[in-house]
């Protein structure tokens, strides 16, 4: 008698684990800005541009990239706009990993300051924080039937498992024209624009999965 089996591919967790690390970057004013006077507003958005797992560990690479309005003396609307990256590549301690497992690793950016040094050198201290999460692939043998000369009776049930159907990204375009209110100057020159999406509601249908919410704008401008 021979047990019939079928093979399940399977994901279990490896463990998780996070570190905090600072960064700082020195940045020098190319000559088309203008000096610096005083920082106005400055933010910075994270992104990870490759993982990989090895023995113990899981290695983290990509940059920080950041932008700072600022006051100047030098130009006809006293306002500038700067930007910058600040690369790095983290290597953060998970036990039981391996080189040919899967991890998953989210940045949060806990902390970005801004300094002055002079006229034309501007300081960034970032602190960030990585958290990864690792899994192993591995194959479940599950006995689906039996091959024998003499059939022996068999009790049969069915089993449902949970299978992931999809994962990936879509890119949404939203394009919307906004009028300036009466009273307030011709844009000449965007010196600044974020956008932060607020109250997200998903719904899922027959082979569908709907999203909503808002989309908060902001745009600072050099008026004519």
């Amino acid at each position: 008698m021979e047990l019939t089996t079928t093979r399940i591919p399977m994901e279990r967790e490896r463990g998780e684990a996070s570190v905090q690390a600072t960064f700082d970057e020195v940045y020098n004013l190319p000559d088309y800005l203008p000096d610096l006077f005083s920082v106005i507003l400055a933010d910075a958005e994270v992104q990870v541009d490759e993982t990989k797992c090895g023995a113990g560990h899981v290695t983290a690479r990509g940059e920080i990239r950041y932008r700072v309005l600022y006051r100047t003396e030098q130009n006809e609307w006293k306002i500038a706009c700067l930007e910058g990256k600040i690369p790095f590549q983290e290597k953060i301690a998970v036990e039981d990993m391996d080189e040919f497992d899967m991890a998953q690793v989210e940045p949060v950016l806990e902390d970005l300051s801004v300094r002055i040094a002079n006229a034309r050198k501007l300081s960034a201290r970032a602190l960030l924080e990585l958290s990864a999460t690792g899994w192993e692939r591995y194959d479940v043998d599950v006995p689906v039937g039996v091959e024998a000369e003499k059939m022996p009776e068999l009790l049969m049930r069915e089993r449902e498992f949970l299978e992931l159907r999809y994962q990936g990204e879509e890119i949404c375009r939203i394009r919307e024209e906004i009028r300036l209110a009466s009273g307030k100057p011709n844009i000449r020159r965007i010196l600044w624009q974020q956008a932060q999406v607020f109250g997200l509601e998903e719904r899922v249908s027959a082979g569908v999965v709907s999203i909503q919410g808002e989309i908060q704008v902001f745009v600072g401008y050099a008026g004519e």
